[in-house]
């Protein structure tokens, strides 16, 4: 072997192992206990993102005690109109702020997301309620999403 490959494999070997890359360790998440989770806001959005929680961490068998806070709030605005001064799409926004309170370690987290969407009305009403259904639904789950990956940070952080 030459000195170029011999000093070539042992920069490549420093520079991977020395990057700091840290596995985020999920099971961790199930060794909390939800005591209580206050909400305020939008009633729909926080009965998905509380469902989310509850599957995501609780444990009755844990000694480590969680209350968690949610406040969401829905905003609904006009995005798009035509020429006749018709409106022909919405934009929802969801604005979702999550406060972490570990009550064994005395230690508060706070977790603010946003999300937002539109969607097209149509002629028909009852379709335009699908339409904004379904885009409801996209904004929560991308939430549920943000947040699970949020919480699991914020643990293994700890």
């Amino acid at each position: 072997m030459s000195k170029f490959s011999i000093i070539t494999y042992i920069l490549i070997v420093f520079l991977i192992t020395g990057c700091g890359f840290k596995v985020l360790d999920q099971s961790q998440l199930k060794n909390y206990k939800i005591l209580e989770i206050r909400e305020s806001g939008d009633k729909k959005s926080n009965f998905f993102i509380k469902n989310k929680l509850y599957n995501l961490l609780n444990s009755n068998n844990s000694t480590n005690e969680l209350i968690i806070d949610i406040k969401t709030y829905k905003e609904k605005a006009i995005k798009e109109k035509n020429k006749k001064n018709q409106i022909t799409k919405y934009n929802i926004k969801i604005n979702s702020t999550i406060e972490l309170n570990f009550i064994n370690m005395n230690l508060r987290k706070t977790i603010n997301l946003n999300e937002e969407n539109f969607y097209n009305v149509n002629v028909n009403h009852n379709v335009t309620q699908n339409n904004e259904k379904n885009s409801e639904k996209n904004i929560i789950d991308e939430l549920s999403q943000d947040m699970s990956n949020q919480i699991l940070k914020i643990i293994n952080e700890l």
